[in-house]
Parts: structure tokens; sequence; C-alpha cells
């Protein structure tokens, strides 16, 4: 666990607001909340042609002391994934899950402008990276 994971939480305010990017061709658009009240929600979707294709929620929180995400891929509840490394000042959060099938990683960092969203794990017996890079 991280030092103090209210503060850790608190600070991943600048996820915060409505992020934009492209995905395989298809618009993809995300909206995180503030931090406020221990708990930082997201919801986001897909569009192809301007029609809705897919959707997922998130929820960041503190668990049993552990600053958690927890992807809702479709609506659905996944497992819950730890935040393992934090750096406020870079802006960078990564949350892993070793026992999650893909993925096992999931990284947020803010580059310049853009929030780069990073996937990784093994899928199809080798290792995979998927990046999103989306700008408000």
């Amino acid at each position: 666990a991280l030092a103090d994971p209210a503060a850790d939480l608190a600070a991943m305010s600048w996820l915060a607001g409505e992020w934009h990017g492209e995905i395989d061709g298809a618009s993809f658009v995300t909206d995180y909340t503030t931090p406020e009240g221990g708990l930082i929600l997201s919801v986001s979707k897909t569009l192809v042609d301007g029609k809705a294709v897919s959707h997922e929620f998130e929820r960041f929180e503190i668990v049993k002391g552990v600053v958690t995400l927890t992807p809702y891929p479709g609506g659905k509840k996944s497992d819950a994934f730890t935040l393992s490394g934090f750096d406020p000042a870079v802006p960078r959060a990564q949350f892993v899950n070793q026992l999650h099938d893909f993925p096992t990683e999931i990284t947020y960092a803010v580059e310049g402008e853009r929030l780069v969203v990073t996937l990784t794990g093994v899928a199809r017996k080798r290792t995979e990276v998927v990046r999103f890079e989306l700008r408000r």
C-alpha cells in the first residue's frame, strides 16, 4: 500500500473533466468526476457514425485502506485493480491486478495536453500494450 491512500485519491483531481479521442477510427469520450467525498466516478462511451456502440463505468475509491479502480465494461463489474504506483507531480497513476486476464495493468498519465491511458497484459500468449490518447 502507498503511504496515504486518502491523500493519493484526492491528488488524482487531474483526471477530472471530459476527455475525447479516437479508438480504432471510432470517437471516444470519457468524463471523470472530482475526488470529493473519497470517490472518483467515470463514464465513457465509444461512438461509430454518431451512435454509441459501447460504454464503461469506473470507480476509484479506497477499499480496505488501498486506492482501487473497479471498471464496469458494458455496465458489468470487473475485477478491482489496486494503486501500485503514483506520482502526483507528473501526474501518473498505475493500477495492477496480476490475476486479471487482460489487462493486468492500467496506467493513467498526463503527457502535455493529453491524458494517456495504457492497458498492459498478456493476450494471445504475448505481451500486449493498448494506448489511448485523449484531449480535453
